[in-house]
């Protein structure tokens, strides 16, 4: 594994480093069935003045689908069965063991956002609120939800804050 193209993790950690950023990414996982990594993707592109076809963003959700259903997110549940320690092994297993699932979580995470930041999608240039805009709109409606719905609000909101705080490094796609 790769990953000496770093620029959209970083982005990403960035981006999430913020308790209501957070919240609302959980909300739109858990509620609309969204994938986190694609949606900051998708403003990592924005960031740099991308927006992409409806297609395009279909093409990259397809391309990691199987990754996210069969490696992420089993890891996940397993994390969120250790919660609260509510097996009758040691709670100081089920910690090291949930720690040690988190970890690998984590860079399942990493490997789908180095897929995708190596993924041949041109996008259009525009400003980048107005990229966020049309990509969360056009995810949005592959969700069958709104881009008005309350978590794509507080992330687009989180977007614009972000862009207006400093430069951020040009997208390389």
């Amino acid at each position: 594994m790769n990953f000496s193209r770093i620029e959209f993790w970083n982005y990403s950690l960035r981006f999430y480093d913020n308790p209501e950023t957070e919240k609302a990414f959980i909300d739109a996982q858990n509620r609309l069935g969204a994938d986190v990594n694609l949606i900051l993707y998708l403003l990592f592109r924005a960031q740099g003045g991308h927006y992409l076809d409806l297609d395009d963003i279909k093409n990259a959700e397809d391309s990691v689908s199987s990754w996210r259903s069969g490696v992420i997110q089993p890891l996940r549940e397993i994390r969120r069965n250790l919660k609260n320690y509510p097996h009758s092994l040691p709670e100081k297993d089920q910690a090291k063991i949930r720690r040690e699932i988190k970890d690998l979580e984590i860079k399942t995470e990493q490997c789908q956002q180095q897929h995708m930041e190596n993924l041949d999608l041109k996008g259009r240039s525009t400003a980048p609120n107005d990229a966020a805009q049309h990509n969360l709109a056009a995810y949005a409606q592959i969700l069958s939800t709104a881009v008005s719905d309350h978590a794509f609000a507080k992330l687009l909101n989180r977007f614009i804050t972000l862009q207006n705080a400093e430069p951020t490094p040009a997208d390389p796609n």
